[in-house]
């Protein structure tokens, strides 16, 4: 078969992501069991569920990768599961720290889906972090 090549942000449009996991390059951790966090991707913005509330920002394209800022969101409070809450502002501030991407895909018929893919940011502390997602849940 003849070689794919990487595809630009733009081949992830129209896709809907979830997030598996998130946290330190090394060792992400799973999201809290019951919840889930997803991301779509159309023109220069990113919208989706951040475990509680609604949310989109939009997207920069920098050199080789892109920026996401002026995220805004629902003001719904849940209570559970525990630590819900925690877990969806530590997302969406990853979000306004994310450098870089790296897309896998999958040659389907004639045509390159997004299958999975990574955002890779910086967390609290300096060090660096990757969100991990799924075309499918």
């Amino acid at each position: 078969p003849i070689p794919v090549p990487d595809p630009p942000a733009g081949e992830a449009e129209g896709s809907t992501f979830y997030l598996e996991s998130f946290g330190p390059l090394n060792a992400p951790q799973p999201l809290i069991a019951e919840t889930s966090i997803t991301a779509s991707f159309a023109g220069d913005t990113i919208s989706g569920f951040a475990g509680c509330n609604n949310y989109s920002g939009m997207m920069t394209p920098v050199d080789d990768h892109f920026t996401i800022s002026g995220i805004a969101t629902t003001f719904m409070f849940c209570e559970a599961p525990a630590g819900v809450m925690e877990q969806e502002q530590a997302y969406l501030l990853g979000l306004t720290t994310v450098g870089g991407y790296k897309w896998e895909q999958t040659l389907v018929g004639s045509s390159t889906l997004v299958t999975k893919g990574q955002l890779f940011y910086t967390l609290p502390d300096g060090s660096a972090g990757v969100m991990n997602f799924v075309s499918t849940h």
